[in-house]
């Protein structure tokens, strides 16, 4: 409740292989997913690329969980690369590149790659207009995520 995918049967696939705590488990949920701590990727599949990178061989599964969870209510910034954390578009030091030679787009090895420029302008726009990106992440779940039907949201009673 109260996040953008609040409307939405999120399910996450997790495969522990057999370095499994040493190791982070594989992690995705296997639609799109808009958010600023998730990854897409071609296949459409979200990876947890950001939350696994700090992963701890004292987490335990449900600490996966939690923390998923917790990211879903509230994204975390700190999780990104120091620039764009703050909510730079672009890294200062490719604002103004010699071009002594037309290089053809795709290229220029100093240019971000396509998937750092979205996560730039993601952030910029998690941090300069949150309302702007929750109706966005919405907007998103809405179109690629399975919507939560009645019988979903009613909470478990005895039995």
């Amino acid at each position: 409740p109260g996040t953008p995918y609040a409307d939405s049967v999120l399910r996450l696939h997790v495969k522990a292989g057999l370095a499994y705590p040493l190791q982070a488990p594989a992690a995705f949920f296997p639609a799109r997913l808009l958010h600023l701590n998730f990854a897409v990727s071609l296949d459409g599949k979200t990876h947890l690329t950001q939350l696994l990178r700090t992963w701890d061989p004292t987490w335990s599964l449900a600490t996966l969980l939690r923390r998923t969870l917790a990211l879903l209510r509230e994204p975390d910034p700190s999780l990104l690369p120091a620039d764009l954390a703050r909510g730079t578009r672009h890294d200062p030091a490719l604002r103004d590149p010699p071009s002594l030679v037309a290089i053809p787009p795709g290229f220029d090895l100093r240019t971000k790659p396509a998937a750092n420029n979205s996560l730039a302008e993601l952030a910029h726009l998690f941090t300069h207009n949150r309302a702007r990106y929750d109706a966005l992440a919405a907007d998103f779940a809405a179109q690629f995520l399975e919507p939560l039907r009645p019988a979903d949201q009613t909470p478990p009673g005895p039995e």
